[in-house]
Parts: structure tokens; sequence; C-alpha cells
């Protein structure tokens, strides 16, 4: 059985700008469920809501240092990726790394 790819790979990382804006939007809802949370109580919902935004907060985060990792590489779009390749070859071996946005046909 074959482990879920993680998102981290699956996002693109041609435009870091983008990234950022998508991690300011996670935070801004997460402290809005945490907010509601300490006026209203606990809910199950919010709480599930909280853990998933989080997960997905995480992977923008990761996907945000291979972008300025690959930055560092004098902006070839052949070494943007190439970390991030690195790091999927680490933890899936048998797998086909295809950066997001290109074809391997």
């Amino acid at each position: 059985m074959i482990k879920q790819i993680p998102y981290r790979y699956k996002i693109p990382l041609d435009d870091i700008e983008k990234i950022n804006i998508s991690i300011e939007a996670y935070q801004k809802l997460i402290a809005f469920y945490e907010e509601w949370l300490e006026k209203n109580g606990p809910y199950d919902y919010v709480v599930e809501r909280i853990c998933a935004l989080t997960s997905e907060y995480c992977e923008y985060l990761f996907a945000r240092e291979f972008a300025r990792e690959g930055a560092r590489t004098f902006e070839s779009t052949a070494d943007t990726y190439s970390s991030v390749k690195r790091d999927f070859k680490k933890h899936f071996p048998k797998l086909e790394f295809i950066a997001p946005g290109v074809s391997n046909l």
C-alpha cells in the first residue's frame, strides 16, 4: 500500500507570493476559529476544522521553504524543484516525481 503523498509536493513553487498569501489566509482562518472557541466553548466541528486547516497550513509552510531553497539556486526553473525532488525521493523512492504544472509526457 502506497502512503498518501503530502500536499507539499503538489503545490506549485513558481510564485512564492501566492504561497505567502495562502499562508496568511490559513493563519486568519485558524485565528477566527480559535477566537470562536474562546467565546463559545468547545464544539467538535470547530476543533476538527482547526486541525484540518492547521495541517494544510503546515503543508504551505513546507512549500514556502522549498520555494525559498529553490530561489537560492538563482531562480533557475530546473533547480527550483531539485530540493523538493530530493526530499520526495527520500520518502517515496519507488515513485516518479513530477513537478506541479509540469507534464511527464
